[in-house]
C-alpha cells in the first residue's frame, strides 16, 4: 500500500454503519460477508494506516484461506493479532 492510501485508509468505525462487517454478519448473516471481513470481526483492530478489513486482505493474500491462516504457527505477528481466536475458530470447525 503506498504511503498516500495508507494515510487516506480510516477505521471502520467511521464507515457508514450498513456497511460495518460486525452490522452486516448481525443483519444479514456470514454468507453477506467476505472472508476478509469474518476475519476481520475477529481481529478488531487494524494498525496505523490499514483498518482490520485491509489486515485480514492482506493475511489472505499471504496464506491463501482462513484455515490457512488458523493453522500458522510461525507467524508471532499472526498470533498476538488474532489472539487465538481464528485458531480455535478453525479448529472448532466454525471457519
Amino acid at each position: 500500500m503506498d504511503t498516500k492510501a495508507k494515510k487516506a485508509s480510516k477505521g471502520i468505525v467511521t464507515w457508514p454503519e450498513d456497511e460495518r462487517p460486525r452490522e452486516r454478519l448481525l443483519s444479514r448473516g456470514t454468507n453477506a460477508l467476505t472472508d476478509a471481513e469474518l476475519l476481520a470481526i475477529l481481529i478488531r483492530v487494524g494498525f496505523e494506516g490499514t483498518n482490520a478489513v485491509e489486515l485480514g486482505r492482506n493475511l489472505l493474500k499471504q496464506f491463501g484461506t482462513l484455515r490457512a491462516i488458523g493453522f500458522e504457527r510461525t507467524g508471532p505477528r499472526i498470533k498476538e493479532t488474532l489472539g487465538g481466536d481464528l485458531i480455535a475458530a478453525v479448529r472448532r470447525g466454525i471457519l
